[in-house]
């Protein structure tokens, strides 16, 4: 069935070539309508003298219009132009590369007495000049035609002529071909060869080539990030030598801590401002108004520390020095967390479904596993790399290694892998405190029912027990030994973290009973889980809401500002709210149950508990996420399979497909509207050719 109906070769063959020659006409034809089929009106160009704006914003020189480098917001428009137009180009050209977006303006002689919108442009200029196009379409002559342009202080952007009617130029984008190219194809094969009635046991040579395939796809999406990230003129791709230079700004706290442990100490090599020494209570952000100190982290005794878990310096920075001689950049860094959580969720997700069912739709296996990784925002904490995010995505690999090994050892129980599975299962779950110590909590309700079972099972010899109680504990009590050890040399206690030492916009004089007030338990239910992104007709087609907090959780215009989107805004979460009196995992059904229960239940707690002391945003989601989008997709699958013979399996089959495009598209598209938009300041030819691939 698999690509062995040789019989429908020629047929797909056919069909291929026509999807080819029909994008290929669309991409010529439609995106490309205004370069082929000009307009019948004269081209004319608008004289830059008889511009209307600010002249401190504007200036023109033989070269053309130069707008001041240090405006943010510039307008300017021109009147008295009585001619009809159907198009608006001009040329820019600019020393320094970034986004500038706009909106274009007219009147004409319908609308003659104030201007009407008519046009979004987004562009990112650079010394070579370029063409910028916009459609404006004017009702009669057009009479005057205004522009508004934002930009981050800096570029000095210089307009050399405006043209009005011209035509656009010819723009073949392979982007955007093998883009729809790609859907199309895909379809075509989904439906010939049925790949949506397949099933697998996860031995097959069609599970392992697909699979196979898939990490291959979602590698290259990190490494896409990466390398659009990849610029040596910014700190985020600064890799650094030691002992440091005493002119580098060392931005990241892992080269800190890695500077602290060379010099056999845990603080950081630097000394606090004496007025913040001083200072009564340096925890209060009031008393440090006025004076230099380092946010965000933790100040004891008179001495700096990184909070921050320290997983991704262990795994990823002294490996790579010892490898190369080098410390690596952040986005390096977090190139390679993000493929190893990759293949750690998908290691998780295939030994999650696997202990609980027998066989799967293999399609729904693979759309599930994607929109497990695109819903969690593991790519979008990867595109908005900063000291937060290196400890969620450290979270994701070892709640997912965790979860894969015991589920795997709970498969293998008996054979020789079942120790082996559950000493990896420990350290995992154990290096967890070296990332989001508050996660350890998700990951210990998500498996301890498993380990219960496991216990309580009268099958099992006492002698099996043992050993395998034995392989997980030993490597948690060395990790945890290492971390309590970690915690005493810094705050003198084994238990502490240092987040109660932390200097950041917390305000101590809030109790905890006003921060667990239950009033704010509905308020943080819906930030985690209900709040919805608004529509836009730009790209990225989103808009998450940019929130301002203070400590108690109520939105109000001042102190902690953060960008939230809910779970729920990713359909392939609704399966959650999926529950049929005969649903079936096919096996162990009393186990997912209480799987599912307690993890739902202490989800809802974390999130109570993380707005209560802190403030929503995409990385606070990501606490919960993985636990959750585990249990949907496995919830998905189970239903697809006991529902295979009912008379509307194709509509929930179809439901479920359609929820995981859209998670998948929906987290895609996100990787452009994080909270840093490292892409959008980094590399705006990047983000200039994605909001102009379908705007047309």
């Amino acid at each position: 069935m698999f690509l062995s109906q040789r019989s429908n070769l020629f047929k797909i063959m056919f069909y291929c070539l026509a999807a080819v020659l029909s994008v290929l006409c669309a991409e010529i034809f439609v995106f490309n309508y205004s370069s082929i089929f000009k307009s019948g009106f004269p081209v004319s160009s608008l004289d830059l003298s008889n511009i209307k704006g600010n002249p401190q914003d504007l200036m023109l020189s033989k070269d053309g219009l130069h707008v001041n480098p240090n405006s943010s917001a510039v307008s300017f428009y021109f009147d008295n132009i009585n001619l009809p137009s159907e198009t608006l180009t001009f040329e820019v050209s600019a020393r320094f590369k970034s986004v500038i977006s706009g909106k274009i303006h007219l009147k004409d002689e319908q609308f003659n007495q104030t201007f009407k919108d008519v046009y979004n442009i987004l562009f990112a200029p650079s010394e070579k000049k370029q063409t910028v196009f916009a459609r404006i379409k004017s009702a009669g002559n057009l009479e005057a035609a205004a522009f508004e342009l934002y930009k981050i202080p800096g570029p000095d952007l210089t307009i050399s002529n405006i043209r009005l009617n011209a035509a656009k130029p010819f723009n073949f984008s392979f982007l955007r071909f093998f883009l729809i190219l790609s859907v199309v194809v895909f379809m075509i094969f989904c439906k010939f060869y049925r790949w949506n009635e397949y099933e697998t046991d996860f031995r097959d040579k069609p599970y392992k080539i697909s699979s196979i395939a898939t990490l291959i796809l979602l590698f290259y999406v990190s490494f896409l990030i990466f390398t659009a990230l990849n610029s040596t003129s910014v700190w985020l791709n600064q890799k650094t030598s030691y002992p440091f230079n005493p002119q580098d700004k060392i931005e990241d706290p892992y080269l800190l801590v890695f500077d602290a442990f060379k010099k056999g100490q845990t603080h950081m090599d630097i000394t606090p401002d004496e007025k913040l020494i001083n200072l009564k209570n340096p925890y209060n952000p009031e008393e440090r108004i006025g004076i230099n100190y380092f946010f965000d982290y933790a100040l004891y005794k008179n001495n700096y520390y990184v909070y921050y878990g320290i997983a991704p310096l262990l795994f990823v920075y002294y490996p790579v020095y010892y490898l190369s001689g080098v410390l690596p950049s952040m986005n390096f860094a977090s190139f390679i967390l993000a493929v190893f959580a990759v293949f750690a969720f998908f290691f998780a997700y295939k030994s999650f479904v696997v202990t609980f069912l027998k066989r799967v739709n293999l399609l729904l296996f693979l759309l599930g596993f994607l929109a497990i990784v695109f819903g969690s925002l593991l790519f979008v904490l990867q595109a908005d790399v900063y000291r937060y995010e290196f400890p969620i995505i450290s979270m994701h690999i070892f709640f997912a290694l965790a979860a894969g090994f015991s589920f795997s050892a709970y498969n293998n129980m008996g054979s020789k892998k079942f120790i082996i599975y559950l000493a990896l299962a420990g350290f995992s779950f154990a290096s967890i405190l070296m990332t989001r110590p508050n996660c350890i909590i998700i990951a210990f309700v998500f498996l301890v029912p498993l380990y219960l079972s496991v216990l309580s099972d009268k099958n099992i010899s006492r002698h099996l027990k043992i050993n395998g109680a034995a392989a997980f504990l030993i490597p948690c009590i060395v990790i945890l030994s290492f971390v309590f050890l970690y915690n005493y040399a810094r705050f003198d206690s084994p238990f502490n973290f240092g987040q109660n030492y932390n200097l950041t916009s917390t305000n101590p004089a809030i109790s905890t009973y006003q921060k667990l007030s239950a009033s704010n338990f509905f308020t943080s239910i819906y930030y985690y889980f209900f709040d919805i992104p608004k529509l836009s007709a730009h790209f990225p087609f989103i808009s998450t809401e940019r929130y301002f907090y203070n400590l108690t959780g109520s939105a109000f215009p001042a102190r902690a500002e953060t960008k939230n989107i809910g779970v729920f805004a990713f359909p392939f979460f609704w399966a959650l709210f999926i529950w049929f009196k005969n649903f079936k995992t096919q096996n162990k059904d009393k186990l997912f149950k209480i799987i599912l229960i307690s993890t739902v239940a202490v989800s809802l707690a974390a999130a109570f508990i993380g707005f209560a002391f802190g403030y929503p945003g995409f990385r606070y989601i990501c606490d919960i996420s993985p636990a959750l989008a585990l249990l949907s997709g496995l919830i998905m699958l189970a239903c697809a399979q006991n529902f295979k013979q009912d008379a509307n399996s194709k509509i929930l089959y179809s439901f479920f497909t359609l929820a995981c495009a859209v998670t998948i598209i929906l987290g895609a598209l996100m990787i452009f509207n994080g909270e840093m938009m490292w892409i959008y300041k980094i590399a705006p030819q990047i983000y200039a050719k994605w909001f102009n691939l379908f705007y047309f």
